[in-house]
């Protein structure tokens, strides 16, 4: 099996990450009417120890290879057997801790725990792995397959143990493992099939770790940024309040985060590409016009969560779920839009620069104050305490990497574009609250905000965005 280095097709990021987002929401929808509050709970407290483990030994590797793709490109068969060696070598260290696990004094059900994590970790990195090279080297094709084929092998495998085998929450932690494994089988003999002859290269090894070895501490602090509300949402209030709380973080992370991944998958490789060229110019059109795709899509898109979440949530989580929706979701759509910003923009700055050491100094103080709001708010205000506990965290570490991230790069906020934003959503928004049109059922209301705020936006604040569409966006 052959696989070219077609010229790039954007438009497979949007269509396969809509079909990823959709499988996911609908998997959302599904395993809410299915399982209780606890058991969902369960299954998303076993995702969380994934990506601990993940963050812990993998992720590091896998964006370190994202990094320095462009830098050894002409040397690639040494590239990718070096970046493959090294997954191995942690794979081995994975298994060395579990066999030590086997021989600790602690109770079978947590050793069972630790197991099955760390499976999933291994599957699950490797999934991560291959799409950021396929991403890096422009496969789009083969990229927006696996994007799709994932959450529906998770979707179809975990209703059949759900259904045929009354496998509860463990049926959702065999399908999230089934699922990454037969993606990431299918990943591994693509790319290794079709890369050139070479060898272990130490110098490419050294460059990995002296970027990547310093991100493990990034990752730890963004662990504790990301899921620590959870952890201590179990210790105060149970797996049913996790429960809770993750389906409506999970759904709005779905719905804003989704095409922001697809913005980054679009642009990113684009500007690492300039960046090793020594073609500044281009980055920085690249940020600008990056940055006010932000401003004029997603800034409304969170407004739209916000103004519509009694709707949404209706649709996509089950009712023993959305008690506490009115209250986390509009805190959940600004939280994520924040996160969203700093990860798919201003954090480019210091991986660019390799300056990946203040991302990590900034997510530590972020930690710290969320662990603090934590134990002070979920007590007096359960879930919203713990959805107010991590904004707050967001809300700080956002503002210090816009500072320091400006003092690496030239970074610029295009006020007109914001100014001319925020005027079109206060026209949006009073056109809605007219009262002909309050009457009006929600899906109209939702189709009148959009093509008034598509109509101004495309005739009045798109000139900065336009010339570049066709330039980045093939």
């Amino acid at each position: 099996m052959s696989v070219k280095l077609n010229p790039r097709k954007s438009y497979i990021y949007l269509v396969s990450k809509v079909g990823a987002a959709s499988l996911n929401l609908l998997s959302i929808a599904l395993f809410t009417r299915l399982l209780t509050a606890d058991l969902y709970g369960n299954y998303l407290l076993f995702s969380s120890y994934v990506t601990l483990v993940c963050s812990l030994l993998f992720w590091w590797h896998r964006l370190s290879a994202y990094r320095y793709y462009h830098k050894f490109e002409d040397e690639y068969g040494s590239y990718i057997r070096t970046s493959y060696y090294l997954y191995g070598s942690l794979i081995i260290l994975i298994i060395i801790l579990c066999f030590i696990v086997f021989f600790l004094p602690i109770s079978l059900t947590i050793k069972s725990i630790i197991y099955m994590s760390g499976v999933g970790a291994i599957v699950k990195s490797n999934f991560d792995l291959n799409q950021n090279i396929l991403n890096i080297r422009r496969i789009d094709n083969v990229f927006g397959i696996n994007v799709i084929t994932r959450p529906l092998i998770f979707v179809i495998v975990g209703l059949i143990l759900i259904f045929f085998f009354s496998i509860n929450y463990f049926g959702l932690i065999y399908a999230f493992i089934l699922s990454f494994l037969v993606v990431a089988i299918y990943s591994n003999y693509i790319i290794l099939n079709n890369s050139p002859k070479g060898i272990f290269r130490l110098d490419i090894a050294s460059k990995f770790a002296s970027y990547g070895f310093p991100m493990i501490g990034l990752f730890i602090f963004d662990y504790i940024l990301t899921f620590s509300d959870r952890l201590f949402l179990d210790h105060y209030m149970g797996s049913g309040m996790v429960g809770v709380y993750g389906a409506n973080y999970d759904l709005i992370k779905q719905i804003l985060l989704f095409l922001m991944i697809i913005q980054s998958y679009i642009l990113y490789p684009q500007i690492n590409s300039a960046y090793e060229k020594g073609d500044q110019t281009t980055v920085y059109k690249i940020l600008s016009v990056n940055l006010n795709i932000f401003i004029t899509v997603f800034m409304p898109l969170c407004i739209l969560v916000i103004y519509f979440n009694q709707f949404i949530t209706a649709i996509f989580i089950g009712e023993k779920f959305t008690e506490s929706s009115a209250q986390l979701i509009p805190i959940f759509s600004v939280m994520f839009l924040l996160w969203g910003t700093k990860i798919y923009h201003f954090d480019y700055f210091f991986q660019l620069k390799e300056k990946t050491k203040y991302p990590m100094y900034i997510l530590c103080l972020g930690s710290i104050i969320n662990i603090c709001f934590n134990i002070y708010l979920i007590p007096k205000l359960g879930m919203v305490g713990a959805a107010y506990a991590t904004s707050v965290a967001y809300l700080v570490v956002f503002i210090i990497s816009i500072i320091v991230s400006g003092r690496l790069m030239p970074t610029k906020i295009d006020a007109v574009v914001l100014i001319k934003t925020c005027i079109i959503l206060i026209i949006c928004i009073t056109v809605i609250n007219i009262p002909l049109i309050v009457s009006l059922n929600t899906i109209a209301k939702i189709t009148i905000f959009l093509s008034i705020y598509s109509t101004l936006t495309i005739k009045f604040n798109f000139q900065k965005i336009k010339p570049y569409l066709k330039k980045y966006y093939r």
